[in-house]
């Protein structure tokens, strides 16, 4: 089951490691790939079920966002500063 909400605070993800932040983009970078690729191959999701289109533009919306806002979020962070 999927989260109803999810909370974060924001000055504890300024104070870890840039790196992680880093790794964190990479990642949900990665799931529009992974996403496509598994529908091309006509791949079940982990419900058993082929990748529903709302997911596929989930993807799609996350990777337009870190590739518009993820370096200077990035850099950001690696000032320890939230930016809004």
């Amino acid at each position: 089951m999927n989260p109803s909400a999810v909370v974060v605070d924001t000055e504890v993800i300024v104070r870890a490691p840039a790196r992680f932040f880093a790794a964190g983009i990479g990642d949900a970078i990665s799931k529009k790939f992974e996403a496509q690729q598994c529908q091309s191959a006509g791949g079940n999701n982990s419900f058993g079920t082929p990748a529903l289109n709302t997911a596929l533009l989930l993807t799609e919306a996350v990777f337009t966002t870190f590739m518009t806002y993820g370096y200077s979020a990035y850099q950001a962070v690696g000032r320890h500063e939230v930016i809004t």
